[in-house]
């Protein structure tokens, strides 16, 4: 069971992930990301407000605390980069929302 829990939340993520990158013509301009020194699209910071929303979400739904956005940016960091940075950032959420993300 909890193998098919995980795997409907890795898609739930992914869908959220999705909807919300279709937007991202939407929010081209640059901001400074306020947890760094850089600028960056709106769309990176929409993205991962939309993923830490459901990150939480989710752990709720499973009586869990909530997490710090902190901890998404740590799991979008180790995503960024790769040729497959989508799967890699939903996957990372997937794992941040069941508590076992072994990252950095």
């Amino acid at each position: 069971m909890a193998n098919h829990q995980r795997k409907l939340v890795l898609a739930r993520m992914d869908e959220v992930f999705s909807t919300a990158a279709k937007e991202r013509s939407q929010r081209e301009d640059f901001v400074r990301d306020p947890h760094d020194t850089l600028s960056v699209p709106v769309w990176v910071l929409y993205e991962r407000e939309k993923m830490h929303e459901a990150v939480n979400a989710e752990r709720a739904a499973l009586g869990l605390d909530p997490v710090s956005v902190l901890e998404v940016i740590k799991v979008e960091n180790c995503a960024k980069g790769h040729v497959d940075y989508q799967r890699k950032f939903v996957l990372y959420c997937t794992e941040l929302v069941f508590g076992d993300w072994g990252g950095p």
